[in-house]
């Protein structure tokens, strides 16, 4: 039971991909230079998909759930 919870308290927390990708494009989009507004524009068209699905289940939200359970199950 300790090594699971070991390996259970070493998962991180969602980070902020969409953010940083935003920023990125932005920032190409910025460089005067026209051939950096294609990708610069994918970038922030990504971010903007992956902030809409902060919501999403993650690593984090299994870890509360599995230690919430294993709570519960002691008598």
């Amino acid at each position: 039971m300790s090594e699971l919870s070991q390996k259970l308290s070493a998962t991180r927390s969602r980070g902020r991909m969409g953010k940083t990708l935003i920023k990125a494009g932005v920032a190409l989009i910025a460089v005067p230079d026209p051939i950096t507004d294609i990708p610069g524009g994918a970038l922030v068209v990504a971010g903007v998909a992956i902030s809409k699905f902060k919501d999403c289940v993650g690593i984090q939200d299994l870890k509360e759930e599995v230690v919430k359970t294993f709570s519960n199950l002691r008598i």
